[in-house]
């Protein structure tokens, strides 16, 4: 084992899901803001929000503003 692999803590599955996740983002259409201090508990949950978004039209932009685990 090298002295760098040594130092990575290892998670498990058990604390992944014991993890509460909140991203907080602001959405953007072009230069005009659409909402601020969005909530997704989950990069998947974003990822879905933006899926939905883009069928609708182009130029969407997403800012993280925040990551928090608990």
């Amino acid at each position: 084992m090298s002295a760098l692999s040594a130092t990575i803590p290892t998670i498990t599955t058990n604390e992944r899901i014991e993890n509460k996740m909140t991203i907080t983002y602001s959405l953007w259409q072009g230069s005009q803001l659409l909402s601020v201090d969005n909530k997704a508990n989950s990069a998947d949950e974003l990822l879905n929000v933006m899926t939905e978004l883009n069928k609708l039209g182009k130029g969407f932009t997403y800012n993280v503003r925040g990551v928090e685990v608990k």
